[in-house]
């Protein structure tokens, strides 16, 4: 009889551990999926920060919103220029943040960023200048991005 109790408490025992086990498992799925939730809010957030950091610079300076939203080329010796330029580099900078955090979007936004990023690009010959003057600055990544924008020459043909 004694032996039949042991088994009975080792079968006991052994289903117990495996009900404290499934237990950890979810315990422990549970909290993976709470720090993915968190990391996606945090990249939201600090995404979100710096475009409203550029709107906002482009609010301030409303007349060179154009170059980059309007398919506007400054004027030669434009004394904008340098102010162009920093912008340019700001918003690419953004460009390529949000290009490398792709990971950690959700694929419906994911998508809705490279067209902004996109539009952004076709639509800002100063955004274009910069970059081509400056890819190696920024990942392959972001650059594969980028589409093929007919020259000015080649849309007023």
């Amino acid at each position: 009889m004694t032996a039949d109790w042991t088994q009975t408490a080792q079968g006991i025992g052994g289903i117990g551990g495996l009900l404290i086990t499934c237990g950890g498992f979810f315990v422990v799925y549970h909290q993976i999926r709470q720090i993915e939730r968190s990391i996606r809010s945090d990249t939201y957030s600090k995404i979100f920060a710096q475009a409203f950091e550029v709107a906002k610079i482009l609010a301030e300076r409303s007349a060179l919103r154009p170059y980059f939203y309007d398919d506007v080329d400054p004027p030669l010796g434009s004394s904008n220029i340098g102010e162009l330029n920093a912008i340019a580099e700001i918003v690419a900078d953004l460009l390529e943040h949000i290009t490398y955090q792709r990971n950690n979007l959700p694929r419906e936004s994911w998508v809705k960023w490279v067209n902004s990023i996109q539009s952004m690009y076709r639509t800002s010959p100063v955004l274009r200048s910069h970059l081509e003057r400056n890819s190696s600055w920024y990942i392959q990544e972001f650059l594969d991005l980028l589409p093929t924008v007919p020259t000015s020459e080649e849309r007023s043909n």
